[in-house]
C-alpha cells in the first residue's frame, strides 16, 4: 500500500487544460508536478516564486493608510 493520500483542489477547467499541456510537454503529469512544487515548499521554506498585489502604488498606500488608522 502506498504512502498517499488523495486531494481535491478546485481550479480553472481551461487553466488546467493549459497547465496538463504543459507538464505533459516537460513529461510529467499533472499529480507529478505539484508534488514537486509543494516539496520544494516543504524543503525550502518558501514559495518557489514571489507572490506580487496587482495593485498599484497609490492603492497599496490607501491600504498602509487604512491600517494605519484602524
Amino acid at each position: 500500500m502506498t504512502n498517499t493520500v488523495n486531494t481535491s483542489i478546485r481550479i480553472d477547467k481551461s487553466l488546467k487544460k493549459k497547465a496538463d499541456i504543459t507538464f505533459r510537454s516537460m513529461g510529467l503529469t499533472f499529480s507529478s508536478a505539484i508534488n514537486m512544487f509543494i516539496k520544494q515548499v516543504v524543503n525550502s521554506g518558501e514559495l518557489p516564486f514571489k507572490p506580487q498585489a496587482n495593485l498599484s502604488t497609490e492603492e497599496l498606500l490607501e491600504i498602509e493608510q487604512q491600517y494605519k488608522t484602524d
